[in-house]
């Protein structure tokens, strides 16, 4: 029973506090009175949800105390505590010791029954039916509506099982086939690993063969041919050198050349190589696309990646073989 309840700044009220009588205690009033902010505060004790609209105006905290004796409880009762801020935040407190609102709700909550006006209206409710038959029943027949709760749940968890079973069974047959065609459709292109990524690097160069080889002739003329770059340097270092006898700055420059001419001719005979290394003709680039068309369409029914579709043909194949066995 509640045996004070002391309410400051809920709603309408500022600071009351009540000592309710044994027995049966009726609160009355008009429209506006507070009673209802009563009812709210109560709820607080109970362990409900704080809602920081309930502080009254100008208020920066309600506050919220009360003095129980629950059931099977300490003597002297407990002491429970409730402050809610305008800004939302709350505190809980327990015969002067910090908890949580989930301790509050289990501890106090659980020994307050509020009925409101329409609570008769549960009994024609199906669905709480049996709740309210095991409340009724009590810690009587606990055990047996355990037992009967388990089995419930092994037979449903059983009738799924064999759901499964038997809708696995009906689409075996199709499962097999679609993985027997995914297995031949990937086997009749037959990628590699490794293919594709080797081939995304060759397809563009046979593509533009044309303009490479363009590319790397035009700059090995341009070192080596006459008047080129090579040319240029040797006569640079050569009178670089033969004005060095009047300067000796001037060596460190020309060697400076002389290395930088190196380095050029050591480019153009790469050039060189890699020109001559170039030698796509029309059949192999037709052959090359033709590859990547056909990794492309399975890339496009199993992908995005290639790792994908080999993952894909591992999974149909051992499907297949699964059914043979």
């Amino acid at each position: 029973m509640i045996d004070q309840l002391h309410v400051q700044d809920v709603a309408l009220i500022h600071d009351a506090t009540i000592e309710p009588a044994a027995g049966l205690t009726v609160l009355t009033g008009e429209t506006g009175t507070g009673k209802s902010a009563l009812l709210s505060s109560i709820k607080l004790l109970m362990g409900e949800r704080a809602d920081a609209g309930a502080v009254r105006e100008g208020s920066d905290c309600l506050v919220v105390e009360g003095r129980l004796f629950l059931t099977g409880g300490d003597g002297d009762g407990v002491v429970v505590r409730r402050q809610v801020e305008s800004s939302g935040r709350g505190r809980v407190q327990l015969d002067g010791r910090m908890a949580s609102v989930r301790e509050l709700a289990e501890g106090v909550g659980s020994s307050i029954d509020l009925c409101g006006q329409h609570e008769h209206q549960r009994l024609l409710q199906v669905a709480s039916h049996v709740d309210l038959l095991d409340g009724w029943a009590g810690e009587g027949v606990t055990s047996a509506r355990e037992s009967y709760a388990q089995a419930l749940r092994d037979a449903r968890a059983a009738k799924a099982e064999l759901e499964r079973v038997v809708e696995m069974s009906r689409s075996a047959d199709g499962r097999v086939d679609e993985a027997s065609f995914v297995l031949r459709r990937i086997d009749e292109v037959g990628p590699a690993e490794g293919e594709l990524e080797e081939l995304e690097q060759q397809l563009p160069m046979a593509e533009h063969s044309e303009s490479l080889l363009r590319a790397a002739g035009g700059a090995h003329e341009s070192i080596l041919g006459d008047e080129g770059v090579s040319d240029a340097l040797a006569s640079a270092v050569s009178e670089l050198r033969d004005a060095a006898a009047y300067d000796e700055r001037l060596e460190g420059f020309a060697s400076r050349l002389e290395s930088s001419l190196i380095d050029v001719e050591d480019v153009a005979s790469e050039l060189r190589r890699y020109r001559d290394s170039l030698d796509f003709d029309q059949d192999s680039l037709e052959r090359m696309q033709a590859r990547m068309s056909q990794l492309q369409g399975l890339l496009r029914s199993y992908g995005p990646r290639m790792e994908d579709v080999l993952e894909r043909r591992r999974k149909a194949a051992e499907l297949v073989d699964a059914a043979r066995d």
